[in-house]
């Protein structure tokens, strides 16, 4: 087997001084050695140095490709760090790694924290210059991905790219209702510049000495939290009134069963509430397929809004249009648009069983799910709901639209 041209290596605070002789020698050795300036400095990289690219690019790596090459990162290289992109496009002989203590296992050594207990988030990578995304605002104001976190008595450890955005998580935490929280200020764990300091989220202080890297420990105080189960209110998401009721939603996303390592395909998606939660209740990746632009530009705003830029991709226009560029998902959704042509479409591009769920408000797409159902069986429900509202002096129930839904397992 050849020797790795690749050595990705994790420094801590202290850089090289305490690492074994192999690691240093590749240092020694490399051509070239790419890392931060902080990196770099920490060290003692001389001239075969080359700082990050920004916005950040690993390409340049790849032109030394089979030349002895040096990686340098902080701590652990396969947790939130950049390890991780690089071995996707390696083969298993190409690359060694030689990890450090990662910030997380330093953070919660410090405060004498059960790591398998506390939720680790990268926050650092996020600029709005390494965004293609025309709806993705400064950095310092997206935390969306920390939502399904927000509980009472939930520790996190965040990565922070720096100052500015310590203090505008503690705005965003405040803002959630979340001020109270106690916080702890880390900075350049592991090393001699290492400082810790406790404050409240509400009132985060920093002054002009602040040291990078930076991370912040919470220990969230707040009165409510946020719910993993499927059925959020309709106020829960940007709409333009296109979009499936709490309950009903609640009922779809169950019958859709998400896991881990599926994927969704969410047809006519209007808000993409479906996909959202579907996602937050344990899916894994999906497509959100919506035809009028007015109503993507809403589902972008909600994917920001929880932190799922990176898992939903919305597609604009027809879905038949981009079906044959698709991967295969493992369950389809369509709540609008729903005809038997599609659904002739969408059976030639499966290329094993899928998990369909239909839901049907109009008496021509019920009876074209009974049609279905005779020829490849599933389930058909019929759903009706009311909910209690002011008449006059007095109250009564206002029913909802009844909802028909056909869940089946369909073979491409």
């Amino acid at each position: 087997m050849d020797k790795p041209w690749l050595s990705i290596i994790g420094l801590g605070e202290d850089g090289l001084s305490d690492r074994s002789s192999t690691i240093r020698r590749c240092v020694e050795e490399a051509e070239v050695v790419f890392g931060a300036a902080r990196h770099l400095q920490l060290a003692n990289v001389g001239t075969q140095g080359v700082t990050w690219p920004v916005p950040f690019d690993i390409s340049e790596i790849f032109r030394h490709r089979g030349r002895p090459t040096v990686v340098l990162a902080s701590g652990d290289p396969f947790f939130f760090g950049v390890g991780t992109r690089l071995v996707e496009v390696l083969s298993p002989n190409e690359w060694q790694a030689f990890p450090s203590l990662s910030t997380f296992s330093l953070v919660a050594s410090k405060l004498g924290w059960p790591l398998e207990h506390v939720q680790c988030l990268g926050l650092h990578g996020r600029d709005r210059r390494d965004s293609s995304d025309p709806l993705m605002v400064e950095t310092s104001r997206v935390f969306g991905e920390l939502f399904p976190h927000l509980q009472p008595q939930n520790r996190l450890i965040c990565l922070l790219r720096d100052a500015a955005a310590v203090t505008a998580l503690g705005g965003w935490l405040t803002e959630q209702g979340f001020g109270e929280s106690n916080v702890w200020l880390m900075e350049a764990m592991g090393g001699p510049r290492q400082r810790v300091e406790e404050q409240k989220a509400n009132c985060l202080q920093l002054d002009a000495t602040t040291h990078l890297p930076l991370s912040l420990a919470i220990e969230l105080v707040g009165a409510d939290g946020f719910s993993m189960v499927p059925g959020r209110p309709e106020t829960a998401f940007y709409h333009d009134g296109q979009i499936s009721k709490a309950t009903i939603r609640a009922l779809t996303v169950s019958a859709l069963t998400p896991k881990p390592h599926d994927r969704l395909w969410d047809i006519g998606a209007g808000s993409g509430a479906v996909a959202i939660e579907w996602c937050l209740a344990g899916g894994g990746q999906a497509v959100a397929l919506e035809r009028q632009p007015k109503r993507a530009h809403n589902i972008h705003k909600n994917l920001v809004r929880y932190g799922l830029q990176t898992r939903i991709e919305v597609r604009v226009g027809d879905a038949r249009t981009h079906l044959a560029s698709l991967p295969s998902p493992e369950s389809i959704f369509i709540g609008g648009g729903m005809n038997e042509d599609l659904f002739r479409q969408l059976k030639t591009h499966l290329k094993s069983t899928t998990r369909m769920v239909i839901n049907a408000v109009s008496i021509e797409t019920e009876m074209l799910l009974m049609h279905l159902q005779r020829e490849y069986g599933g389930e058909i429900y019929h759903f009706a709901h009311a909910a209690l509202e002011p008449l006059g002096g007095k109250h009564g129930w206002s029913p909802a639209r009844p909802i028909v839904q056909w869940r089946s397992h369909i073979r491409g």
